[in-house]
């Protein structure tokens, strides 16, 4: 007959090897959902301008970073490492897989650090399917890095609490200098999580937890040096919203997906919040409860400090803010472990990956936030030799430059100009056409300086407005010799929009 503890040792190792294939098994099915289509869409202007970035001159490079592009830097040294292989679209994005399938694992220590094996295996079952999160790991950027450096820090944080041990200290102040130069927002999860070290029992509370938070601060003073030199002109593109808390609301749709979900997420909230209560009753030392408040302040606090800047500063953008998503779906985990009886808490757990299944079906279909491919081969099937390409935003250049010499189509001997059509005077001789291409959300603003629907010429004198073709995020807008030239009539403006 075995004795007592070796059974307890034969059942924990058991459970061990279980949650280590269940690991395994939601890490590969993350991976095969972010590498599905990973090259199918076209590369947005905030993808191809790290492409461009990244594969510039080391002297122009390291300007821009020291100048005005400190805020993603490390990701930007690791994709100009990653890109000397290859600048394909695939190539490239698959350097945001990596880091977004390693986020699987990295929540799943922290789920059971923070509350217990099964919480971590549900929370990562979370991120595995959630689609906010999928959109960042097949995009260019530096935001699913974001997500594994902040909840890398949070599990060596937590590590640290339990066992003060020197490579638990070492991995926490490594993780968030890092998060640190991958984002600047990741300062608020550190914020967070000194707001949670001030709610930690007294005797539980180290001095030297404080040191590691003071130390990955330090790390990070080039970059407050920047910011004072620099100031927010960088995040002059955002713009106030008149309507803020529906801004709110729909971010928490973000993270915790819509309709069923979301109403699965408040219930597992409310579960959450009501176990806490119940663990503060029983507890007097208030350490059962602190991982809930923990993971309650990383997700509030970066919000509610963004919010409170906002008044003076616009800075509320979603993808900033994935810094809380690991801490939404470990709330989110946790919760729907506590449903009781065992059988509908598994039913609710299949019901919310389904959804987020369908919803990530869903992602897949469509276009992408812009279509540059689509607009590419519309140039390249109508623009004739001698003609003028006019780009009033210079950052259309990065996404047009790239997606161009990426989709194989070659345009006819054209000349290409980076400015407001209304500054421009030496318009070729020989062009019969001249083709506007700008953001769509920004081409209205084209009206002031060039043909509006009554054909009166701005700007242009040369040239009457013809048409507009729109693609999702791009707008095409061809004029044509005037009818003084031509002897056409003038058209009224109405675009034609490709889906």
């Amino acid at each position: 007959m075995p004795h007592p503890r070796q059974s307890d040792s034969f059942a924990s190792d058991r459970q061990r090897t279980r949650g280590t294939i269940w690991v395994l098994l939601i890490t590969l099915g993350a991976a095969s959902l972010r590498v599905f289509h990973i090259g199918s869409k076209s590369f947005s202007p905030d993808e191809a301008f790290s492409i461009f970035l990244a594969r510039t001159g080391w002297k122009t490079f390291r300007h821009l970073l020291l100048t005005s592009e400190a805020n993603m830097a490390l990701y930007y040294l690791l994709l100009r490492l990653w890109s000397q292989i290859s600048d394909a679209p695939s190539f490239v994005r698959a350097l945001s897989v990596v880091p977004g399938v390693a986020s699987i694992p990295a929540i799943y220590f922290l789920g059971k650090t923070l509350f217990s094996r099964r919480a971590g295996i549900v929370s990562a079952l979370l991120l595995a399917t959630n689609v906010f999160h999928i959109f960042y790991s097949q995009e260019a950027r530096s935001y699913s890095l974001l997500v594994l450096l902040v909840t890398c820090s949070s599990l060596f944080f937590a590590r640290y609490i339990n066992s003060r041990r020197g490579a638990d200290g070492f991995g926490y102040i490594f993780s968030s200098a890092a998060s640190l130069y991958t984002h600047f927002f990741a300062v608020l999860v550190l914020l967070a999580q000194f707001a949670a070290w001030a709610l930690l029992p007294r005797q539980i509370r180290s001095w030297s937890q404080v040191r590691n938070l003071i130390a990955s601060g330090a790390f990070g003073l080039p970059l407050a040096v920047f910011m004072a030199y620099q100031g927010t002109s960088h995040m002059d593109w955002v713009h106030h919203s008149p309507h803020m808390a529906k801004e709110v609301y729909h971010f928490f749709i973000s993270l915790s997906g819509s309709g069923l979900k979301s109403l699965m997420f408040l219930l597992a909230a409310a579960l959450a919040a009501r176990q806490w209560c119940l663990q503060r009753r029983c507890d007097k030392e208030g350490l059962q409860g602190w991982p809930f408040l923990f993971v309650s302040l990383w997700l509030l606090i970066p919000i509610l400090v963004v919010l409170l800047i906002s008044h003076w500063k616009p800075m509320f953008v979603f993808r900033f803010l994935i810094i809380c998503l690991p801490a939404a779906l470990l709330l989110f985990g946790y919760g729907l472990i506590l449903i009781r009886p065992n059988w509908l808490c598994f039913a609710a757990v299949v019901v919310t990956v389904c959804a987020s299944l369908i919803a990530t079906k869903s992602f897949y279909r469509q276009s992408g936030p812009s279509d540059w491919k689509a607009a590419i081969r519309y140039l390249a099937q109508n623009v004739q030799a001698g003609d003028m390409l006019i780009f009033p935003n210079p950052y259309c250049r990065f996404p047009f430059d790239y997606n161009l010499r990426m989709s194989g189509n070659h345009l006819p001997s054209i000349q290409v100009k980076y400015a407001d059509a209304a500054v421009i005077r030496d318009f070729p001789a020989e062009a019969h056409h001249i083709w506007i291409i700008d953001f769509s959300r920004e081409a209205h603003r084209h009206c002031e300086t060039l043909p509006c629907a009554d054909g009166e010429p701005h700007g242009t004198a040369r040239f009457c407005f013809e048409h507009a073709v729109r693609f999702p995020g791009v707008e095409i807008e061809e004029f044509e010799l005037s009818k003084q030239v031509l002897g056409k009539p003038i058209n009224s403006y109405s675009p034609r929009i490709h889906s």
